[in-house]
């Protein structure tokens, strides 16, 4: 980014929704291998409660700048499509 000239690289919002995201396919790679722990259920209530906040504050910190580059709006997007992602999973593992 820095190689651009992107002014203010999105680099904690990458870095939160990779999280996020790795931490959904790690809870959908423990149900499928059917491997649950305790560490399985800390992830899964970081994954329904804390990580929908966390994507909510990227949305809102890159809703004005989201034109900028298109880190930006790819962020933004992949932050706003985690909404539909995350209870799609849950109901397609739980059913």
């Amino acid at each position: 980014m820095n190689h651009r000239g992107i002014q203010k690289p999105p680099i904690f919002e990458l870095i939160a929704v990779f999280f996020n995201y790795g931490g959904l396919l790690l809870i959908i790679l423990s149900e499928l291998a059917d491997i649950w722990s305790a560490l399985s259920t800390l992830g899964a209530l970081y994954i329904v409660f804390v990580a929908p906040i966390v994507m909510l504050v990227i949305i809102y910190r890159l809703q004005k700048t989201k034109k900028n580059s298109n880190y930006h709006l790819y962020i933004f997007i992949a932050s706003s499509l985690y909404f539909i992602i995350m209870p799609a999973t849950f109901y397609l593992l739980l059913s």
